[in-house]
């Protein structure tokens, strides 16, 4: 970020401070700045703040805030955010709303954050116009309006807000205050995408490899899935873990999906942890199958939440693997209970033959291998 500020200099004068006025321009960049730099240049935006400059006040609360050319201060952040706010300071209206929003210095009040985001958003601040989209889909600070969430996100998004972009396609994905529109839903994905918003990149992934919105297309789906994996995206590891695992629609790659699977329930995602359990305990190849790592990620899944059918499944086939048959028998008889019980399961029938195949092999003391690149998914 690139500051720059009117330049005083302070002068003593019998005992009086006064300040001459010197018009120019005093850049920072924090890239190349000394440690004098951001010093004096705190110095500068200060006395460009205290005499009332609103874009040095909001300037002054970022340095406080980012803890760059100033210690971190959060409460000085929001002394300075608030002036410049109560001036109609567009970027300190929204500044001062995240900081309620997320408690920093204040008491987290999300209807105060939306009152600021709000004043930020009619005076143009896309990034206020995304956030204050985002409390009324949420309905957080305020009541919930669909509507109201599409027209602000929208604003936001016409100005290049790609958190806005993502979010608009979402509505138009499952019709929240619009009609439903995969296509146009893929086009705002696409869109946020390419401005390198990794959760769009995912969702644009996925549209093409379900074919939603866009004619299906692996290659673009594993393209776009990658990217938002590259930056840490841990839904997108694991989606490539499977799709990479199944050999289904692209070429079948076992190292890679492991690579991918490892990553992603290095993140803790749950999906993840079962994915690389399954994939350890089922493997087709043999030179990949692990029953004692199976049964630390299938242990991990349902010890830290209500056990859904596919954590129970994969917990019998890693016991299977480890030859502990009875105890494969039990986790797999109370998975099938629990997914008979489950009316949200499509294709239940199919799961359940599943579920009985894989029982009728651990009363046999046999291990399951996937050959199919069956997943629990």
């Amino acid at each position: 970020m690139r500051l720059s500020s009117r330049l005083f200099t302070i002068v003593a004068v019998g005992g009086l401070i006064g300040l001459l006025i010197v018009f120019g321009n005093h850049p920072l960049d924090e890239s190349e700045g000394t440690s004098w730099d951001h010093a004096m240049t705190q110095v500068w935006l200060r006395l460009d703040a205290v005499i009332g400059y609103a874009d040095a006040q909001n300037d002054l609360g970022l340095m406080y805030c980012n803890g760059k050319g100033a210690t971190r201060d959060f409460s000085q952040a929001v002394k300075w955010f608030r002036k410049a706010a109560i001036q109609g300071n567009a970027d300190g209206e929204f500044n001062l709303g995240v900081c309620y929003a997320h408690g920093e210095s204040v008491s987290k009040d999300p209807a105060e954050a939306f009152n600021w985001f709000y004043k930020a958003a009619e005076h143009g601040n896309a990034d206020a116009q995304s956030s204050l989209g985002v409390q009324y889909y949420k309905g957080e600070g305020v009541a919930k309006d669909l509507s109201q969430a599409v027209k602000w996100l929208r604003r936001a998004a016409e100005q290049g807000n790609d958190d806005a972009m993502l979010l608009l396609g979402v509505c138009y994905g499952n019709g929240e205050g619009v009609p439903k529109d995969t296509t146009e839903a893929f086009n705002w994905f696409h869109k946020a995408a390419e401005h390198g918003n990794a959760e769009a990149e995912l969702d644009l992934g996925l549209c093409y490899f379900r074919g939603e919105g866009v004619p299906k297309n692996c290659e673009e789906a594993v393209n776009w899935l990658r990217k938002a994996a590259d930056k840490g995206d841990a839904d997108a590891q694991c989606r490539l873990g499977y799709i990479f695992s199944s050999g289904k629609d692209v070429p079948l790659d076992l190292a890679a999906s492991l690579i991918w699977f490892q990553k992603a329930a290095e993140q803790d995602l749950d999906d993840a942890c079962n994915g690389l359990a399954w994939f350890y305990a089922t493997c087709r190849d043999e030179r990949f199958r692990d029953g004692k790592e199976a049964l630390k990620y299938a242990l991990k899944c349902v010890e830290r939440q209500d056990a859904s059918w596919q954590f129970l499944d994969t917990l019998a086939a890693a016991y299977a693997r480890n030859g502990q048959f009875a105890e494969a028998v039990q986790a797999q008889e109370k998975s099938m209970k629990t997914l008979r019980e489950d009316p949200s399961v499509c294709d239940s029938e199919r799961a359940i033959r599943g579920g009985e195949k894989r029982l009728g092999l651990y009363k046999n003391n046999t291990a399951y291998v996937d050959d199919d690149g069956e997943s629990t998914s």
